[in-house]
């Protein structure tokens, strides 16, 4: 994950693309660490391109009696937006309308098929019990007549025939007013949208690098702009060696500082990103926007939210389909090539796919069901372990063991005879960041007195 953050490239106009919404959702002055925190930017590539913001935008810029730069921009930042903007704008926009009409198209071909080959049975139906009549002699027959021979069996081929069934129907009582829309169900879905998950299963989201880095930066902010790899750890679900990377991204990214402990801890500092142009970050009444890794369990994947009646009746329209382009195949292909392609070869592979990748998925299910079991179980594993607890290896649980050393566990025999794992380096970073955190006076992360104002004077 640390690798990925990394790995992402900030140019200016993407940068622009992400600070200028931001700053229009502000609507008040801000220092670069409010900017930042709430975007989750780089502050070394952020601060340049704030000041060209300033100058192109007419914006304001404050500075506090310490030194403290506050940006604001009172006059909006409304421009005309480039060639290049509006044409990047439109390809976003065709590929949205491309995914969206890929996957209702799944739904439109599958009810397309389904009637085309219910209207060739029907035919094909009313073709055979036109040339029973015909055959039959109803000449005099009366009410007994045999219809040619078959018996009364033969009207029986009539059953597709609406019969009309007089019913008296009570006079209902004129209601008044309007009868209340009954609330739709929370997992309704539209049918183009069932379709889609019963052969690809629900959207996966995206990853969201920059919410991951707004979710650490906000932990900084509510723990006085102190961290160590081993609580980075237990944010992300990482290994501690990984871990080390992600603190070093930080600091290289947001101008971050290291100072080593008595012990040897490596505690990483964040004071510039504190300072606050409200009021000091760690006071704010705000909710918290981070959480430890164990309080995000995983659910149970699944092949689709669809319910039994939804997968079985989608099930039976594509078995449909994919029974009669194999039935028909033959005759179409004595009408032509291109009736063998439109209504045999493409509604029979079209059919095929929309059983066998819900089947591959299926097959994989399993796999993916237990790799989520182990990821939950790890969870509740660092959960013990940041609580203080030691852990006894399980015989049963071999991922234990992969556990501790992704946490460099030390195994250690207590007074009974049992071998336990204990987390050392976890547990001596836990005290020395809490001491150094301590030690910070919350004061000097607040604003002086505003020494100069690009708008007054």
């Amino acid at each position: 994950m640390a690798q990925d953050l990394m790995q992402e490239e900030w140019s200016e106009p993407k940068l622009r693309g992400k600070l200028e919404p931001a700053l229009r959702e502000f609507g008040r002055p801000a220092t670069l660490g409010d900017i930042v925190a709430a975007t989750g930017l780089p502050a070394e590539r952020t601060e340049p391109v704030l000041r060209a913001l300033l100058d192109q935008y007419n914006g304001q810029l404050a500075v506090d009696e310490h030194g403290e730069l506050v940006y604001g921009f009172p006059r909006g930042l409304d421009r005309r937006r480039t060639l290049s903007e509006m044409a990047a704008q439109a390809l976003a926009a065709l590929w949205l309308w491309f995914k969206l009409a890929y996957k209702v198209g799944i739904s439109v071909m599958l009810v397309a098929y389904f009637t085309i080959f219910l209207t060739i049975a029907l035919i094909l139906l009313v073709a055979a019990i036109a040339g029973v009549f015909k055959d039959a002699d109803l000449d005099g027959c009366g009410d007994g007549c045999d219809l040619g021979g078959c018996g009364e069996g033969c009207a029986n081929a009539l059953f597709w025939m609406p019969v009309p069934i007089p019913v008296d129907v009570p006079p209902q009582t004129q209601r008044k007013g309007r009868r209340k829309a009954k609330p739709r169900d929370a997992n309704w879905l539209p049918f183009w949208q069932r379709v889609y998950e019963f052969v690809f299963g629900p959207d996966q989201p995206q990853p969201d690098n920059l919410a991951i880095e707004r979710e650490l930066l906000d932990f900084l902010r509510d723990h006085r702009g102190r961290v160590t790899a081993a609580e980075l750890a237990a944010l992300r679900g990482i290994s501690l060696d990984d871990a080390d990377k992600l603190a070093l991204h930080l600091m290289v990214e947001h101008g971050g500082d290291v100072a080593v402990s008595d012990d040897g801890s490596l505690v990483y500092l964040f004071d510039h990103l504190m300072v606050s142009a409200t009021e000091s970050a760690e006071e704010a009444d705000a909710p918290r926007r981070w959480s430890w890794w164990w309080e995000r369990a995983e659910p149970q994947p699944t092949l689709n939210r669809n319910s039994a009646g939804a997968n079985w009746g989608i099930g039976f329209l594509n078995a449909f389909n994919l029974t009669a382009s194999a039935l028909l195949a033959r005759a179409l292909w004595d009408l032509g090539l291109g009736w063998f392609l439109g209504l045999g070869l493409a509604p029979l592979g079209f059919s095929a796919l929309l059983f066998l990748i819900p089947l591959a998925r299926w097959f994989k299910l399993p796999a993916q069901k237990q790799a989520v079991d182990r990821r939950n179980r790890q969870r509740a594993w660092a959960e013990k372990v940041f609580g203080g607890t030691t852990l006894l290896p399980d015989e049963s649980d071999p991922e234990l063991d992969a556990f501790a050393r992704w946490w460099q566990a030390e195994p250690e025999v207590d007074d009974d005879g049992r071998v336990r794992y204990r987390f050392g380096r976890i547990a001596q970073e836990l005290t020395d960041v809490a001491a150094a955190r301590e030690a910070v006076d919350p004061t000097q992360f607040r604003l002086g007195a505003i020494d100069y104002d690009s708008d007054k004077d």
